[in-house]
């Protein structure tokens, strides 16, 4: 099997891959598509030529580093001077409501979109096994009784509304997703409690800056999606006992009130891309919190608060400023995966090892000089990527480690590793690009990257 020549180019193939796709109308599965749109004419023709640029680079067997890193910067620049327009149209998988006198039998239509009507097609309602109903650019100010004429029906995507007041809803309880996404949001529903067996409910994209209160009394409700709106959460949060996942991504937010100790039951709350820099030690009372996100914000220490989370598995703290784990992490008994890269940190726990249950440990673009040797008791850890710090040794302990499948050492300082780096058992990846390595060390390594590649193990020692 012909083999990829190193671990970064597989990493940048996907983050190119994922730039190629976001370069283009994004479809969402709820038939809505993001239409990118720039800001001038002169914008759009550089971005394709730098695209056209990254791709016939990455097609030569051999290319510099420094230059493809260039020119991913550039396609970083080009991107954060566009911005998106979402248009909504009917989903291919879904029947228009137009086409549904073509049927025979009704009974056989599980998915219907209407489309640009000023009130439901009557026929609609003849579709006894309804499971989906889309409702797009219509003009409706409420929606109508006969949709618990519907037995089967439990999901309700409902885009670009444009009717003249708050949307009311009728008493129903089938109806278990309900997906609203409106220009104007004095059209959202002053209350969801009327839809009893709400499940998840998604108001992300609706300009939104005051946190919703209408669906605090729905007792079913588990998931509440609020991403890509205008909060700020600085009115007080109400109490929503049934809540388990919150997501609350790409707003305006700065600071974690008080009253976000109003969400008990969370389970999972995401507070990726804003600009918080003060959490409240509240945060501390959500015992039931198993994961917590803090991606791409300005915290320069980790919340006190998040240290009293007993039953966290996943911590993401990617970009942001933190500067030290403190001594309060043992408390994360329960971690599985910490995620710290793009911080200030110059070291690890010395006691890391207290953390039983941690698999993988992703501290790249940090300061840090030196590994613990505590971490060679780590029997469950699988992932090291400790990459871009200023490490000069590895402690020996560390090749103790029976389940290490990835690890990742590149551009540090180490001149010297030992064989058995090389010999885990269950190794599937290994990096360690642009170390300083004496010739001794070197020769060994390259000895070492042909019989691992013989085992399809992916190897990376050059970036050539």
């Amino acid at each position: 099997m012909a083999m990829l020549r190193s671990v970064t180019t597989i990493f940048l193939l996907l983050i190119i891959g994922s730039a190629i796709c976001f370069a283009q109308p994004r479809m969402r599965a709820f038939g809505g598509r993001q239409v990118m749109r720039y800001k001038t004419k002169d914008d759009s023709l550089q971005l394709l030529t730098v695209q056209q640029k990254i791709d016939e680079l990455i097609s030569k067997k051999k290319f510099r580093q420094r230059t493809l890193d260039s020119l991913m910067e550039i396609q970083k620049q080009l991107y954060e001077r566009t911005y998106f327009v979402m248009v909504y149209e009917p989903r291919r998988d879904l029947v228009l409501s137009d086409s549904l006198v073509k049927f025979e039998n009704l009974d056989e239509v599980y998915g219907v979109s209407v489309y640009k009507k000023k009130e439901i097609p009557a026929i609609v309602f003849q579709c006894k096994n309804l499971i989906e109903l889309e409702i797009i650019g219509c003009q409706l100010n409420e929606l109508p009784a006969q949709l618990s004429e519907l037995p089967n029906l439990t999901r309700l995507y409902l885009f670009n509304n444009s009717g003249t007041k708050s949307l009311r809803l009728p008493k129903n309880n089938t109806i278990r997703i309900l997906d609203i996404k409106t220009r104007q949001p004095a059209l959202l529903p002053r209350s969801y409690k009327n839809f009893s067996a709400l499940d998840l409910l998604d108001l992300s994209e609706n300009k939104l800056t005051r946190f919703p209160k209408g669906a605090r009394h729905n007792k079913n409700l588990k998931e509440l999606n609020l991403q890509r709106n205008e909060l700020t959460l600085q009115q007080r949060l109400k109490k929503h006992k049934s809540l388990e996942r919150l997501a609350l991504h790409s707003n305006k937010i700065s600071e974690v009130p008080p009253s976000i100790k109003n969400f008990p039951n969370l389970r999972k709350l995401n507070f990726n891309l804003n600009q918080v820099s003060r959490v409240h030690k509240n945060i501390g009372r959500l015992k039931n919190l198993e994961q917590l996100s803090f991606y791409t914000n300005r915290l320069t220490a980790i919340p006190d608060g998040v240290y009293d989370l007993p039953r966290l598995t996943e911590i993401d703290l990617f970009y942001n400023e933190i500067e030290e784990i403190g001594p309060r992490f043992v408390n994360w008994k329960n971690l599985t995966t910490l995620y710290l890269s793009h911080n200030k940190l110059t070291t690890l726990p010395e006691n890391i090892d207290t953390l039983k249950m941690l698999t993988g440990i992703y501290v790249w673009e940090n300061r840090i000089g030196k590994i613990p040797d505590a971490i060679g008791n780590m029997r469950q850890l699988r992932f090291l990527r400790i990459n871009h710090n200023y490490l000069k040794t590895i402690p020996q302990s560390f090749f103790r480690l029976p389940n290490i499948e990835e690890i990742d050492f590149s551009h540090n300082y180490i001149t010297e590793v030992p064989e058995s780096i090389f010999n885990y058992p269950k190794l599937k990846i290994i990096a360690i690009v642009n170390n300083p390595w004496t010739k001794e060390t070197w020769e060994m390594i390259r000895r070492k990257t042909e019989e691992l590649r013989k085992r399809e193990v992916y190897v990376h020692i050059s970036e050539e």
